[in-house]
């Protein structure tokens, strides 16, 4: 997790942070019902691990491995003049 997704909800003031711990505020706690009510599948744990898992599949599968890439810089040396 990088800063800036810590320190926008402390912007936001849905959050204070006490020490090393983030504390829900009174509209961290209304927008926590809110999407509990209305969108139940984005705070669930088990919905957002599966997603993130599925992402990073999709993510691995987009990144050639370094044995692609090496075939495909070798595949450039076609072109270069001898």
């Amino acid at each position: 997790m990088t800063h800036r997704r810590v320190c926008c909800p402390q912007d936001r003031k849905y959050v204070s942070k006490q020490g090393q711990a983030l504390h829900a505020e009174s509209l961290g706690r209304v927008l926590t019902a809110f999407l509990q009510a209305y969108f139940p599948n984005f705070v669930d744990y088990g919905f957002t691990s599966t997603l993130e898992a599925q992402l990073d599949e999709v993510s691995g599968a987009l990144q050639p491995s370094p044995a692609q890439s090496i075939h495909g810089s070798a595949d450039g040396m076609r072109d270069v003049p001898s």
